[in-house]
């Protein structure tokens, strides 16, 4: 983007050349590119949870592991969702971390299951 200048315009007479003064150079950062990120709903859950994915390419895989590391989901080729639900009902109560793949961007979620 280009910068933005203030110009004062000083009137010119027939003697005199105009003359321009630039008072003020702002410069202008570039729009901020959104971050993607997952929204995951209810947490604590208890049969079902939802997610959402924004700002990012859909959901290709999703993998949940409790806190010892060991897989308990893995849920591969999401059919390139956005947002769906998830069945935790066979789960023990705990925490677990869901990671959401979508190309080559990987998130993180903690997961409370009540």
């Amino acid at each position: 983007m280009e910068p933005v200048y203030t110009v004062i315009y000083s009137g010119a007479n027939n003697s005199q050349s105009p003359s321009v003064k630039i008072k003020e150079c702002v410069s202008v950062s570039p729009e901020k590119v959104a971050k993607p990120s997952v929204i995951l709903f209810p947490n604590p859950a208890q049969r079902e949870v939802n997610f959402e994915v924004q700002n990012a390419d859909k959901v290709t895989d999703i993998q949940m592991v409790d806190l010892s590391g060991k897989q308990v989901l893995f849920e591969k080729d999401q059919t390139m969702v956005s947002k769906g639900k998830i069945n935790v009902s066979s789960l023990r109560k705990g925490c677990y971390i869901v990671s959401f793949r979508m190309g080559d961007k990987t998130l993180f979620k903690r997961l409370l299951i009540d």
